[in-house]
């Protein structure tokens, strides 16, 4: 399950999460790719997506990091929508 913790690429604190667990939750969300959505730390199913113009104010806003890979970002801490990739 993704955590909180040290994410190395960024040198900060962040959502950490593995390939597998993007690749899953992809299919749970039926998203096309696998990181338009991050699993967050404690959460069970699939949020809602939060209104879009929530996200445009960068409200909510937490690093990510694919422990795997190195891909990051920054994503909606209620949702786990993608914002911005690394």
């Amino acid at each position: 399950m993704s955590d909180i913790g040290y994410c190395v690429r960024g040198g900060q604190s962040g959502i950490r999460v593995t390939r597998k667990e993007m690749i899953d939750y992809s299919r749970k969300a039926g998203t096309k790719y696998i990181d338009e959505r991050i699993p967050l730390p404690g959460r069970r199913g699939v949020p809602e997506l939060c209104p879009e113009e929530e996200h445009n104010g960068l409200k909510n806003v937490m690093y990510y990091e694919c422990m795997a890979t190195g891909s990051h970002g920054w994503c909606c801490s209620k949702c786990g929508k993608v914002l911005q990739w690394g």
